[in-house]
């Protein structure tokens, strides 16, 4: 292995052969897929790890794309049901103990047969992280969202808690940033370093810790959506929305064909999480007042739903071209379409129930791009007053959208990587 001094790119960069493992999320592996697409523009050779149901996409697109083992850990994540923001944590902090070992493997053995000279990581695969930090090549990792690194100047991340503005919600963001580094201790340090200590590396003093190890982090995003986190190290960059997204498949028709009223775009998530009362809050709450609604309804039966006057309902949606015709967004929270509306400056309103989706509200609001409203108090009335209020006081699409076209995008994250040949 090591990588080839003989070829080089038009940039004189090497050309080189990079292995990636994805979590087995598609919100995780979509927004990296333009960095890979521009890697392969510049004569890279792509291998990946990815979920088995994309694997022939991604072949499609020019990658050696193989699925990752089939394992019962790949199971859903049911933080949407979860009695509080640390309860929900807790979930999430026992799946992504649970891969840690099989991810280690899984990846030491792609490493071995695809020979590469460069590896990049999901922020979310630990395992295979560690795999990369003990393999002695140069390695990367990427989030496809808010990283959830310390900062003694943004509100904590986890549970969801806005801008501390009143002196008690100061005191209450000082206790959970020391709370909740303590709380990824308790839940994953032990599991952590146990596997650590078999492939003879430093146990962590901290958890967190993982994300000062890669010499680069890539994270899609960029400010003002994203808070502002001066005293964070500059192997962390961000370099804003990766935004591809598939090709709609045989039988999806695009849903705004012939429609000449306001378009509202209304999705739920693709993975199961209970999210029916958005949907029919959001026909409920625009029935009768000359707006189209385009539901896309993910996980959840469209026939679940009941319609209103005015309405189309479809499983599954071109969300980028849905928001090209768009006059506002009600979503989940899920990075992907939240950052695709941002790129065209459609106002939003955002509807989280779990994961990373409380974050991504608390952004909109704090940067001015619509408003939000927790998944557990939605109703068709406070949901319409959320949407007079988007509709009419949106005024920081304008700078997001500056701020992250201005982060670089797939081409920065390409030149960051073959920086570090």
């Amino acid at each position: 292995m090591g990588v080839c001094t003989k070829l080089t790119n038009e940039k004189d960069f090497p050309v080189a052969r990079i292995a990636v493992m994805t979590s087995p999320a598609k919100g995780h592996l979509y927004p990296v897929v333009d960095t890979l697409l521009e890697l392969q523009s510049r004569g890279h050779e792509i291998f990946l790890r990815t979920i088995p149901n994309e694997v022939e996409r991604m072949n499609a697109l020019g990658f050696h794309a193989s699925p990752h083992e089939d394992r019962s850990d790949n199971k859903e994540l049911h933080d949407w049901d979860a009695p509080s923001g640390f309860a929900a944590l807790q979930l999430v902090f026992d799946q992504l103990a649970e891969r840690i070992p099989y991810d280690c493997d899984e990846f030491e053995l792609f490493i071995a047969e695809t020979k590469p000279d460069f590896l990049l990581c999901d922020v979310t695969v630990f395992g295979a992280q560690l795999a990369a930090e003990t393999s002695g090549l140069p390695w990367a990792v990427w989030s496809p969202t808010f990283l959830p690194y310390p900062s003694n100047v943004a509100p904590p991340y986890g549970v969801g808690m806005g801008i501390p503005r009143t002196r008690a919600e100061k005191a209450k963001a000082a206790v959970l940033r020391r709370a909740i580094p303590l709380l990824w201790d308790t839940q994953l340090k032990k599991r952590v370093n146990a596997v650590r200590e078999e492939h003879g590396v430093d146990p962590l003093e901290h958890v967190l810790d993982i994300l000062d190890i890669p010499p680069l982090i890539i994270s899609y995003t960029a400010e003002p959506f994203e808070y502002s986190h001066p005293d964070w190290p500059n192997h962390i960059v961000e370099v804003g929305p990766g935004l591809w997204s598939p090709e709609p498949g045989e039988g999806i028709v695009d849903p705004t064909e012939g429609i000449t009223d306001p378009i509202v775009l209304v999705t739920l998530s693709t993975e199961f999480q209970n999210d029916t009362a958005l949907a029919q809050s959001a026909l409920d709450a625009l029935d009768g007042t000359g707006m189209h609604v385009v539901v896309t309804t993910g996980a959840i039966e469209p026939k679940l739903l009941r319609p209103n006057s005015n309405c189309t309902i479809v499983r599954l949606g071109d969300h980028a071209k849905i928001l090209d015709h768009a006059a506002l967004l009600i979503g989940h929270g899920g990075m992907g379409v939240t950052q695709k509306a941002l790129m065209r400056s459609v106002p939003m309103v955002i509807v989280p129930f779990g994961r990373d989706q409380h974050e991504v509200a608390q952004r909109v609001l704090a940067s001015g791009a619509g408003q939000a409203i927790p998944g557990r108090d939605v109703t068709p009335e406070k949901l319409y007053e959320k949407i007079v209020a988007a509709l009419t006081v949106s005024h920081g699409l304008d700078a997001i959208l500056e701020g992250c076209e201005a982060a670089g995008g797939a081409p920065r994250a390409a030149t960051l990587i073959e920086e570090r040949f």
